[in-house]
């Protein structure tokens, strides 16, 4: 009885999407431990994205999801030290694990774990690497158009690297305040 019902909505369970972000962003420092300071700029990024629905309710609409994908992104911050200051490019690779909630047809809720790594890491400026697991929080909005196509909206927030893979004895966590608008396709 139970497969039956999961086959009867195999249709419009999938749905595939590339999006681009904007934000600013900052850095959490445990500053007692470092002797620079470091302040956030802007970021930008590019992401791949599935998505599975996984329970339908309300009419056969899609409530739950489940989202993964890999995004990538390039990240300006300042690192003011005691003699200079610098502008760096912090360049990440996330994974996110995220659950979507759909309510009230066009929205959601979606959030839940990021796995960062870093690319191309400058270990001079006593800076940990962005490597590590994070959590995501974000809400959004879709508008469908023909029969499986969408756009949609989704702010967010990202707290990156607050579990660090390569503990060092400082650690900074890097945030993105953002909102990305991308294309789906839904199969």
């Amino acid at each position: 009885m139970i497969l039956s019902g999961t086959y009867g909505f195999a249709q419009d369970q999938n749905q595939i999407s590339v999006s681009l972000g904007i934000g600013q962003n900052s850095m959490l420092q445990d500053e007692s431990l470092s002797n620079n300071t470091i302040h956030g700029e802007k970021f930008n990024s590019i992401e791949l994205r599935y998505v599975h629905n996984f329970i339908k309710k309300f009419n056969r609409r899609k409530v739950w999801a489940l989202e993964t994908g890999i995004m990538y992104a390039k990240h300006e911050v300042v690192i003011s030290e005691p003699a200079n200051m610098e502008l760096e490019n912090i360049k990440i690779i996330t994974v996110p694990t995220y659950i979507r909630y759909t309510f009230l047809k066009y929205y959601y809720v979606n959030g839940g774990l990021l796995f960062t790594m870093e690319l191309d890491s400058n270990e001079h400026h006593n800076r940990s690497k962005q490597d590590g697991m994070g959590l995501g929080l974000g809400v959004g909005a879709e508008y469908h158009f023909g029969k499986n196509f969408l756009a949609f909206i989704n702010p967010f927030i990202r707290q990156h690297n607050l579990i660090q893979f390569n503990a060092l004895e400082y650690h900074d966590a890097l945030t993105e305040y953002g909102i990305k608008f991308g294309l789906a396709y839904e199969f």
